[in-house]
């Protein structure tokens, strides 16, 4: 990791966070940030195109009756 990098690991010129050099850490975390930045859109992409198709919510009758029920034919006796 970029915390853990020391010369004698990566070679010469080679030094992360404890040595006083950043630029490792740095890399990872907008990387991290990146990471997050596209999962969030691609989810977002992912759930409206599901709404679109078959919906996100059941309707408001089958809510109300209640999923188990409405769905399975389950009840609490």
């Amino acid at each position: 990791t970029g915390v853990l990098a020391v010369a004698w690991v990566g070679g010469e010129g080679k030094s992360g966070l404890i040595d006083g050099n950043p630029h490792q850490v740095i890399v990872q975390l907008y990387g991290i940030a990146v990471t997050i930045v596209y999962d969030v859109i691609v989810s977002l992409i992912i759930l409206k195109l599901v709404d679109l198709t078959i919906g996100l919510r059941v309707d408001a009758e089958i809510e109300r009756e209640g999923l188990d029920l409405a769905l399975h034919g389950e009840a609490v006796q």
